[in-house]
């Protein structure tokens, strides 16, 4: 069963990626001393002042080794085998050749996620003065549990947004976090419940739980929650690789 689950995944990948590669420039990247040229043909221009460029050829390079990387697990005998490629993103393009180390992370990431990064949106505004506790890039949250999963995306380099208006089944929702994927462009709720004591709180959260799996949203997946008990590095991370930092 998770043998055919991966095969499955893998093939949903891989079609996806051939559909974004469609759009991907012709050529590759080439880089001598600190210059970037565009080569095609083994002819080339130099694009070291045209950043979108280098992005897109930096991004279209990940995708063929991702690609390569998934097209060896499908095969069945791999994966019968100890020799799984692991298709970790970061792990991917820690492998590239020179050419593409010291670019920028986020060079590697879906087009969507930069634009979403850095354009506006509204922010709940319900007991302002409850938020009392700055990240290090300076959002005010709620809890010391919310600062710690927040610093930890800005260290991780995550795109987030912290309470922001969300329309699910035209109810207007604010989830703690709403996070776009970097690799996908696949957005994700994050809600943290640490307030169970609180009156009415515990009814409160499983009416939201309740719209979110209405709307169709998957448990650690498209949805992710925590408790209290899940607030330590160890456990933060590993949700954080698994289901932010993959493919």
């Amino acid at each position: 069963m998770k043998l055919q689950q991966e095969f499955t995944t893998a093939k949903q990948k891989l079609a996806e990626i051939d559909e974004e590669l469609k759009n991907a420039p012709s050529g590759r990247l080439v880089r001598k001393d600190e210059r970037y040229y565009h080569s095609v043909n083994r002819v080339e221009a130099g694009i070291t002042t045209n950043t979108d460029f280098i992005t897109r050829l930096a991004r279209k390079k990940y995708l063929l080794v991702l690609k390569k990387a998934l097209e060896n697990n499908m095969k069945i005998s791999t994966l019968k085998s100890q020799t799984v490629v692991n298709c970790e993103p970061n792990q991917r393009i820690n492998e590239l050749s020179p050419t593409f180390q010291g670019l920028p992370r986020n060079y590697f990431w879906h087009s969507t996620v930069v634009p979403w990064q850095n354009s506006g949106y509204k922010q709940s505004t319900y007991r302002l003065d409850k938020k009392i506790y700055e990240t290090n890039q300076g959002v005010l949250v709620r809890s010391k549990s919310e600062l710690i999963i927040a610093n930890l995306f800005e260290s991780l380099d995550i795109p987030y947004r912290y309470e922001p208006e969300t329309i699910i089944k035209g109810k207007k929702l604010y989830p703690d976090f709403v996070i776009k994927k970097p690799f996908t462009g696949e957005e994700i709720i994050w809600e943290h419940f640490g307030a169970l004591h609180a009156e009415d709180y515990e009814e409160r959260m499983n009416q939201k739980m309740q719209i979110y799996l209405n709307h169709g949203l998957q448990p650690f997946d498209t949805l992710i929650y925590t408790f209290e008990f899940d607030i330590t590095k160890t456990r933060l991370e590993k949700l954080i690789k698994e289901l932010i930092l993959s493919y």
